[in-house]
């Protein structure tokens, strides 16, 4: 039997959780805030569900029964007040961190009376209650989605690159106690190669490292719709962001080149928040008529606006393995991206793979798609079909319950 612990959010330890209970492997979901059947009904009876953060609460539901949900809501409340405290405020991570350790805190109580074989866990949120799962003879599994701890503000600082070895980022309160929670794992799931490649430069033991790409949500996918590519001659070509733009996902490079192809004709759509400080360097750039920014959406609307993008751009400097891309992918659009974004796009394939950090390459890859837009249809249409055909959810819990079935111990 498997404990799978969640944390904050929708997280792929959702999905996860989903696969093992369809293989009658799951003997107990623990997570953050959910909308469990008393909560669904009072949403609904008020007609609270219009609003775009009671949505998203509701799409944290999964296809489980709620008698195998454990849902902390207190946690969540201590998360909620950490997440409005400015970042800037030097008392920012002691909240976050403290709102993961109470998750764990609440978390290893459950850990002490749900029967296991594996645990399962979302890193930064097992703490204590992993070592009452080893105490308990359960293997603990640690799934990290994001490069390893010690190389992400180096990447971020230094364009991509990843640190000299033996030249770790010092880390910051919150990100040391998730490196802790990583390294007392017997295993670590992660969801791309580069992610892998990031454990290995610090030093992990490959053996000890599954890889595993996230599958595309069935619910997304039910979402998208047809699509009918428009002639090439339509122009302006569609280009599309999806993402909280900042520095992390290579927002500045971003900007830097689609500011230097205005002599060619596009639109620009930049879906999430955008960092502030982007917004005054590039005052003018977000003031011109073929750019929109759009807040977050639905995954209903975001379906509609990647099936309506012929590109997908995604210059990121440091991911796990980046699901707006796949999303994209699905959605039949062109992709460029940076191997950084841990996606499966391979260049010349999918569309473009382009240095981290590198707008003179970046600026390159827009201008030849631009003028050569016959392409889009071909690798759009490859695209969509490679996702749904070998990139689902179900693909990803087949592969996901081989893993498990490696790990059970025998007997």
């Amino acid at each position: 039997m498997i404990i799978v612990s969640n944390g904050h959010h929708k997280f792929i330890t959702g999905p996860a959780a989903v696969e093992a209970h369809k293989n009658d492997l799951l003997s107990g979901f623990i997570t953050a805030g959910y909308p469990l059947p008393i909560l669904r009904k009072w949403i609904t009876s008020c007609k609270l569900d219009r609003y775009a953060p009671i949505k998203r609460l509701l799409q944290r539901q999964e296809d489980l029964p709620d008698a195998l949900v454990h849902s902390l809501w207190l946690s969540e409340i201590i998360y909620i007040v950490a997440r409005n405290i400015d970042r800037h405020v030097s008392r920012f991570e002691y909240v976050a961190d403290y709102g993961l350790k109470f998750y764990a805190w609440q978390a290893k109580r459950l850990v002490r009376r749900l029967p296991g074989k594996i645990y399962h866990y979302r890193s930064g949120y097992g703490r204590d209650s992993v070592r009452i799962a080893k105490q308990r003879g359960m293997i603990a599994l640690c799934d990290h989605s994001i490069v390893h701890p010690a190389a992400l503000n180096y990447l971020i600082s230094n364009g991509g690159k990843m640190p000299p070895p033996g030249q770790p980022d010092r880390l910051s309160r919150m990100w040391s106690s998730i490196l802790k929670d990583i390294d007392q794992a017997d295993y670590i799931l992660v969801n791309s190669d580069f992610v892998k490649d990031t454990f290995m430069h610090f030093g992990h033991e490959p053996s000890r490292i599954f890889v595993l790409y996230t599958g595309i949500d069935d619910r997304f996918i039910s979402l998208i719709p047809n699509r009918t590519y428009r002639s090439v001659t339509d122009m302006p070509l569609r280009l599309l962001f999806a993402g909280d733009m900042g520095a992390r996902k290579g927002g500045r490079i971003l900007l830097q080149a689609l500011s230097r192809i205005r002599d060619l004709s596009w639109q620009f759509e930049a879906i999430g928040s955008i960092d502030a400080n982007l917004r005054n360097e590039f005052h003018e750039f977000f003031s011109d008529g073929r750019v929109t920014v759009t807040d977050h959406l639905s995954w209903a609307e975001l379906a509609e606006r990647m099936s309506m993008a012929d590109i997908f751009v995604f210059p990121s400097l440091a991911e796990g393995s980046a699901r707006v891309v796949s999303m994209a992918m699905a959605c039949g659009c062109y992709i460029i991206t940076t191997p950084n974004s841990g996606s499966l796009v391979k260049d010349e394939i999918h569309g473009n793979v382009v240095a981290p950090g590198d707008v003179d390459e970046l600026e390159i890859a827009l201008r030849r798609i631009l003028l050569n837009p016959d392409v889009i249809p071909i690798v759009g249409s490859k695209n969509a079909d490679l996702i749904k055909s070998s990139y689902t959810q179900h693909d990803y819990g087949e592969k996901l319950i081989t893993i498990y079935t490696s790990l059970m111990p025998k007997g």
